[in-house]
């Protein structure tokens, strides 16, 4: 079965935030500040892991950080956007 961004994002905070739930149907919606609880320092853990991952910078000038990191779902988009798996 092919992996998806939603699930590489769904593992990925996983491995990184241990009291996550790995369980997709459970994540998918949540909205990383408010409902996962994840801080700055975690958001800039988790954007520093999507670019070691798949090879990708984000650019503040290019790149909306507040619309990207909103959530599970705003994440898995982007990550289709720039091409995910092709990058993976």
């Amino acid at each position: 079965m092919k992996k998806t961004s939603k699930d590489f994002i769904i593992l990925l905070l996983g491995e990184l935030f241990p009291q996550i739930t790995r369980d997709k149907d459970m994540v998918t919606n949540q909205r990383l500040r408010e409902d996962l609880n994840l801080d700055s320092l975690d958001m800039i853990n988790l954007q520093l892991a999507i670019e070691d991952r798949l090879h990708y910078k984000f650019d503040p000038l290019e790149n909306n950080l507040a619309e990207v990191f909103e959530s599970v779902e705003s994440v898995a988009s982007f990550l289709d956007y720039i091409g995910f798996p092709n990058n993976s």
